[in-house]
């Protein structure tokens, strides 16, 4: 997200360079409006990252059974 290039505008505008780098104090940060989809989307997403962790988790007990099945 932080490097957007619409993002790393507002973040350019709203620093200031103290000491040869850009700065942005832990206020202004704390004041950004982070877009986040809807409520029923990230449940959904939160729903297939669960289903993959599933996935992922169980797959080396399904490799050793077909191994040991057809091998």
């Amino acid at each position: 997200m932080m490097n957007q290039d619409n993002l790393k505008e507002l973040l350019l505008a709203l620093s200031f360079e103290p000491t040869g780098q850009n700065s942005i104090n832990a206020t202004k940060m704390r004041h950004l409006k982070v877009p986040l989809p809807p409520l029923s989307e990230q449940q959904r997403f939160l729903a297939e990252i669960e289903q993959l962790e599933q996935t992922s988790a169980a797959a080396p007990s399904r490799k050793q059974a077909v191994m040991q099945r057809y091998l």
